[in-house]
């Protein structure tokens, strides 16, 4: 079967599934993106995205494996899951604090 529906799920503080969400489709490819704040919420969002239909489930890097594991506990492994992690070269520069002076060399839309 042709992959045309893809989930995403994002997690980070704040985040309501409820509201922050988003849908992407061509006509020939759709993506659905939700941002929840705990894994209990994943786990909800991703059996709601089932339903509607994605193929393929896709987290973000704030899952660890256990949370991703519950995630494919939550959908009884009938989709393939996935989570985004870092090469160990991007992973330290991801564990390091973003300094102020970072910030400032970092490309914003206003420059």
């Amino acid at each position: 079967m042709e992959l045309k529906r893809y989930g995403f799920i994002l997690k980070g503080p704040g985040y309501d599934p409820e509201e922050h969400r988003a849908v992407l489709d061509s006509g020939s490819f759709r993506t659905q993106v939700v941002a929840v704040s705990s894994t209990e919420q994943a786990c909800a969002a991703a059996r709601i995205l089932f339903d509607q239909g994605i193929q393929i489930l896709e987290l973000c890097g704030g899952f660890d494996q256990e949370a991703a594991s519950r995630v494919v506990e939550a959908l009884e492994g009938r989709i393939p899951v996935g989570r985004v992690v870092f090469d160990p070269v991007e992973a330290r520069k991801a564990a390091a604090p973003l300094t102020a002076q970072d910030h400032e060399k970092a490309p914003t839309e206003d420059r």
